[in-house]
């Protein structure tokens, strides 16, 4: 009984170690500092602003950037997990997409500066998504000749197709840069299964089943004939 105790306890930390290793960044005028965990859920502040995410809800976010002028800074978040599709088999890979809501504001605010003229202070936020050969990205910052403030409510979709129980890995990383602060948050989920299948990953995230379409009464009736 003794010799089992261990075991028991050990398999648990195996496991999470089998995870990715996921990276931070922030950086500005003082320099660059980087960060990593491997845990599900990340909360941490970074040189310049705060990242964090969430991979058994399917969250994240960052904000950051500079404090304008030749103060820019910005801060970057590398994560990724390892999924599977789960239900009956099936020998033609199943399609699917990840679909990635991304919210948030970007601040813009003119400012002169002797020697110069007017510099509008703005920020970027860069998002890309990626699972073997297959990439998806967007970029959006308010930098613009009115110089005002962009407010983010996108979709990213990367598309796959995968058998089940075949595992692969989906990375992520946003990035939140420039001479303005910004914030961006995000959600990450798998939409197009055929009813009956589901996701799961390694750090613990686990979609509902889809669920099977509803049969309405007419075709009720036309299968009796």
């Amino acid at each position: 009984m003794k010799l089992l105790l261990p075991l028991v306890l050990f398999l648990p930390s195996a496991a999470l170690a089998d995870c990715p290793m996921n990276n931070a960044t922030g950086y500005g005028p003082g320099g660059s500092y980087d960060y990593q965990s491997s845990g599900p859920i990340w909360i941490q502040g970074v040189y310049g602003g705060n990242v964090s995410y969430d991979l058994v809800l399917g969250t994240f976010s960052a904000s950051g950037g500079g404090g304008g002028g030749e103060q820019s800074g910005g801060v970057g978040l590398s994560f990724s997990d390892v999924y599977q599709i789960v239900g009956p088999a099936s020998v033609n890979p199943i399609p699917f997409q990840v679909v990635v809501h991304l919210t948030g504001h970007l601040s813009a605010s003119s400012y002169f500066y002797p020697y110069i003229d007017n510099v509008c202070n703005s920020v970027t936020a860069q998002l890309d998504v990626t699972s073997g050969a297959a990439s998806a990205s967007y970029q959006e910052g308010s930098y613009s000749q009115a110089c005002t403030a962009v407010d983010l409510d996108h979709d990213v979709s990367l598309a796959l197709s995968k058998l089940p129980a075949e595992p692969f890995t989906v990375q992520q990383f946003i990035q939140v840069y420039g001479s303005a602060g910004g914030g961006v948050n995000g959600t990450f989920t798998f939409v197009g299964l055929p009813p009956g299948y589901s996701v799961t990953s390694c750090q613990g995230y686990s979609s509902p089943p889809t669920p099977a379409e509803a049969t309405s009464w007419g075709s009720l009736k036309a299968s009796y004939r």
